[in-house]
């Protein structure tokens, strides 16, 4: 079963709806989790007056995360997307980790192997050295993404080689405080084509050969030792503890 990729605009509008949703909204939501086709008084079960309930009720309709058909409501697509983020236990949203690609295109050129590094022009962690990265959209597969991210931020088209994941937890130095947590597919891409995009607003783009990568500084990640580890293709899951100085 392949699933259709949300585009930008259906993504920032789950996410808006996720970050303005009040604890009461989040009861409705977590009670037709466990309970798919429910009647008004079934989701009213804490609460003493109807109008205030009945204003939640509508704005969850209004939102298109909740329908209501024969006296009795339940959850829609978009609200079922939105509700599998709910902690049911304190009916909050739940803080989880990112999902993303980070990618290590490899090009041959004079006999050298080189791999297109990217400096961030944008926080966090503006001005560090690093891979090309970003998130992954809903519903998009981790090639899909790769493709995607390669061509938006280097103009480049690419065959993904191999792949591993990565959960990264990135920690400041001083304070030991956690600033990221996420789970990276770390994407080895090779047969580029097309022309490099020198600079766009995510950062500026590069080609170096490995033993340029110490002259790098500041560096986001161990980029030595991740395209170590991106060599082994029998690797399949990494978790590493990342500290910098500040986000």
């Amino acid at each position: 079963m392949k699933f259709v990729s949300l585009d930008n605009v259906t993504q920032c509008a789950i996410y808006t709806l996720m970050e303005n949703l009040n604890p009461t909204q989040l009861k409705i939501l977590s009670a037709l989790l466990f309970k798919p086709r429910a009647r008004f008084r079934d989701l009213n079960t804490e609460f003493s007056g109807t109008d205030l309930f009945s204003y939640h009720v509508r704005t969850l309709v209004q939102s298109g995360l909740i329908k209501k058909e024969s006296s009795l409501y339940s959850l829609t697509a978009k609200g079922k997307i939105v509700a599998g983020g709910i902690d049911t236990s304190t009916k909050t949203m739940e803080k989880q980790p990112k999902i993303g690609v980070l990618l290590i295109p490899i090009k041959q050129e004079g006999g050298k192997k080189k791999y297109l590094t990217q400096r961030r022009s944008k926080e966090p962690f503006y001005g560090y050295y690093g891979f090309i990265a970003g998130k992954m959209r809903l519903g998009e597969t981790v090639e899909e993404t790769a493709k995607r991210e390669l061509m938006e931020e280097a103009g480049l088209t690419g065959k993904v080689d191999h792949s591993y994941v990565l959960h990264d937890l990135v920690y400041s130095r001083s304070t030991g405080e956690l600033l990221d947590d996420k789970f990276l597919n770390i994407v080895v891409m090779t047969d580029l084509g097309g022309a490099l995009l020198e600079e766009t607003e995510e950062g500026v783009n590069k080609f170096i050969e490995l033993k340029d990568f110490e002259h790098l500084s500041p560096k986001f990640w161990d980029l030595e030792n991740m395209i170590k580890r991106s060599k082994a293709k029998n690797m399949r899951f990494q978790e590493t503890k990342s500290y910098v100085e500040a986000l």
